[in-house]
């Protein structure tokens, strides 16, 4: 016999807050009630937002703005508590921002890294110092970057490795080595 199936309710909207108009958004979450989104603001601009939740309403505590950067896609990725990395295109090229976070959710902009000519950009940590970047590169084929980030937010590139034609690619780590 087959079980009748009916509409469930698994997430409900609880609360939230606006920052404006906004694409791009990427959430990264710092600590147990600690966000930051990484977003294309309304002046094409790359920004980073942190916010805390006190269970009853989400609260802007700080941001800092870059430079512009094209309009296809901003990833985020929390290093720690008070170090969150970014990756973005800028006139076509991936470029990678360090940020540190204060505990009242100050943000400043720490060192950057520019790669090659890049599309559709995705990140995943892979431990508190290396994280890898997926995108699509000038020939249509999928890049994997790992990039590593300092205690003083300078970032380093480590090692590239390319796949066959990919489009829009996506990126999870499975271990800290995986």
């Amino acid at each position: 016999a087959a079980a009748t199936a009916s509409a469930q309710t698994f997430m409900v909207f609880e609360y939230g807050a606006s920052a404006g108009a906004v694409s791009q958004v990427s959430v990264a979450n710092l600590s147990p009630n600690w966000v930051a989104t990484g977003v294309r603001n309304g002046g094409g601009d790359l920004e980073l937002i942190t916010w805390e939740s006190n269970g009853t309403a989400l609260t802007r505590k700080g941001s800092f703005t870059t430079g512009a950067i094209d309009n296809v896609g901003v990833a985020t990725v929390s290093m720690s508590p008070t170090r969150v990395v970014t990756a973005a295109i800028t006139d076509n090229l991936l470029e990678i921002r360090a940020w540190s976070v204060s505990s009242t959710g100050a943000v400043t902009l720490g060192g950057t890294g520019q790669g090659e000519f890049a599309k559709s950009v995705r990140a995943t940590k892979l431990d508190s110092t290396r994280f890898l970047v997926a995108y699509e590169d000038v020939n249509g084929n999928l890049a994997i970057t790992i990039w590593s980030v300092s205690s003083t937010g300078s970032i380093s590139g480590l090692a590239k490795y390319t796949a066959g034609p990919a489009s829009l690619p996506t990126i999870t780590a499975l271990s800290t080595s995986q």
